[in-house]
């Protein structure tokens, strides 16, 4: 079995859909879906949270909105 760990995209969801069932499986880390770029600057610049939203940054609006709605 293989798991992919942390996954952000549509194109993901839809790789492991489309393995063979019990195969390949996914986590997905709830900040990834439920935060975006916009976030590191809600109340200001936060920079003590500056590092776990680091990987937000990465993530495209578009695609997290995607993710959720697939």
């Amino acid at each position: 079995m293989l798991v992919m760990e942390h996954i952000t995209t549509v194109d993901a969801v839809k790789f492991i859909e489309s393995c063979k069932e019990g195969y390949v499986r996914a986590t997905v880390t709830p900040q990834r879906l439920l935060l975006n770029r916009n976030s590191l600057f809600q109340g200001g610049l936060q920079l003590s949270s500056l590092k776990f939203k680091e990987s937000v940054l990465s993530s495209r609006e578009k695609s997290r909105k995607k993710f959720l709605n697939h």
